[in-house]
């Protein structure tokens, strides 16, 4: 679909009908978080035109930003699956118990950026409730991102509580790389969607036609803009 449609109440990459009702002016909606992934993939190409440049995609930039953050969060929390696996005492007799706080904090920061990156635009698909053109709330029911956000909220939630209080097991790092390979995956999904529409858009550019149809008795040929229910 082009990236300049406004249709309400349709996804603006797959033409999919939705549940939030938008006006032209507002932000385009989508029927599935890997919509709006593909549509900001394909957006630079689609706006691309002679004038002037295509807007730049953050997608990429965000995603790889989050992939960093989750890989210094891993490599920071060596120290409390020390704690883990050998006792807080052991911990506290090497003399390692100031850096384990200090890597704590780091770890409570890190990991609030990867929220802000990648937590935030999933969080406008996992929630369940939209409104219509009217402005009336709709239910639009929970979705798998539901759960997906939920669950990173409170790993993070209860690191956050543990981490500022100075005791208790910490989860930033699941936290941060269920969100990395969710994104990862939904954009996968985002490119092999893009792909698919443009390969779509150029098989229907190439059959306009004209066709021979067979309309009752008749034979003749047509465009594709004339033909009707029932021809042949």
């Amino acid at each position: 679909m082009d990236a300049g449609d406004s249709r309400a109440g349709t996804c603006r990459h797959c033409g999919l009908p939705t549940a939030r009702r938008t006006a032209a002016a507002e932000a385009p909606s989508f029927c599935c978080f890997g919509c709006r992934v593909a549509y900001e993939v394909a957006l630079p190409a689609a706006e691309a035109t002679g004038e002037g440049a295509p807007r730049p995609s953050t997608l990429l930039l965000r995603l790889g930003l989050g992939i960093f953050l989750a890989l210094n969060i891993m490599a920071v929390s060596g120290v409390h699956y020390s704690r883990e696996v050998f006792g807080a005492a052991v911990v506290e007799e090497a003399g390692y118990e100031p850096l384990a706080e200090l890597f704590a904090a780091l770890q409570l920061f890190l990991c609030t950026g990867v929220l802000v990156l990648l937590g935030l635009p999933m969080l406008q698909d996992a929630w369940p409730w939209t409104r219509d053109a009217r402005g009336q709330r709709i239910w639009r029911g929970p979705s798998a991102h539901l759960l997906v956000v939920v669950a990173v909220a409170s790993a993070y939630a209860m690191s956050a509580v543990h981490a500022l209080g100075g005791g208790g097991s910490l989860y930033f790092d699941t936290a941060a790389w269920v969100l990395v390979v969710v994104a990862l995956g939904s954009y996968l999904e985002g490119r092999a969607k893009g792909r698919a529409s443009a390969a779509a858009g150029s098989l229907l550019e190439s059959e306009w036609g004209p066709h021979r149809v067979r309309r009752g008795h008749r034979e003749l040929e047509a465009t594709t803009e004339e033909l009707r229910p029932g021809d042949l």
